[in-house]
């Protein structure tokens, strides 16, 4: 779903390009503002355009704990590598 959705604006396998915001490192992971930017259009005004329409909340959940997952990939990259 995150590559339906979200990649075009947010990245290929959820890292972005540095035009748009990195998903992995939002500060809406946590909490329900996640579903608040998705679902209800919170950040409408900025360009991200509300799915609610597109998809569930369980769908929104579920695309959310990849994102999670990826930030969490990047982190164990990011230590590994020494840096």
């Amino acid at each position: 779903m995150y590559q339906q959705f979200c990649s075009r604006c947010h990245g290929d396998l959820a890292v972005s390009g540095g035009v748009l915001p990195d998903l992995r490192y939002s500060s809406t992971l946590d909490g329900d503002q996640w579903f608040y930017v998705v679902m209800d259009g919170l950040l409408k005004p900025n360009g991200m355009v509300s799915f609610s329409k597109d998809i569930s909340r369980q769908d929104a959940a579920a695309i959310r704990s990849y994102v999670i997952h990826r930030a969490n990939q990047a982190l164990v990259d990011l230590k590994s590598s020494g840096k």
